[in-house]
């Protein structure tokens, strides 16, 4: 699992440590996982999170070019290689900078309070 690495924006080591790690595998596309990541940027305990993304490549991705502007909080990491969800999550948990990780599908869309709780 070493090959995987940060794409965007690496974590700030000067920064506070996260409560909770948000961890997507976005094995599908942009399209399919851009609410989910919104879902999370607009969490009441936003600044208590780590959002990671795992993909395979964010040129395959689909991303707009915008994408670090419309996801600053997302740390992408970018595998290099096609990976089955139990793979990309392995990375995710991994790579996590917070103790605890929440798994979230592409699909899911949490309550606004719901990394609160």
């Amino acid at each position: 699992m070493g090959e995987a690495k940060a794409f965007l924006t690496p974590m700030d080591m000067t920064a506070k440590r996260p409560v909770l790690t948000v961890m997507v595998a976005a094995i599908d596309d942009y399209d399919t996982v851009s609410e989910a990541l919104c879902a999370v940027e607009e969490q009441t305990a936003v600044e208590e999170l780590e959002l990671l993304v795992i993909l395979d490549s964010l040129a395959g991705f689909g991303a707009p070019a915008d994408f670090p502007a419309r996801h600053p909080r997302a740390r992408v990491i970018e595998t290099g290689r096609r990976l089955m969800l139990h793979e990309a999550r392995a990375i995710g948990v991994e790579l996590a900078a917070a103790a605890y990780v929440f798994l979230l599908e592409d699909h899911c869309l949490p309550s606004p309070d719901c990394m609160a709780k």
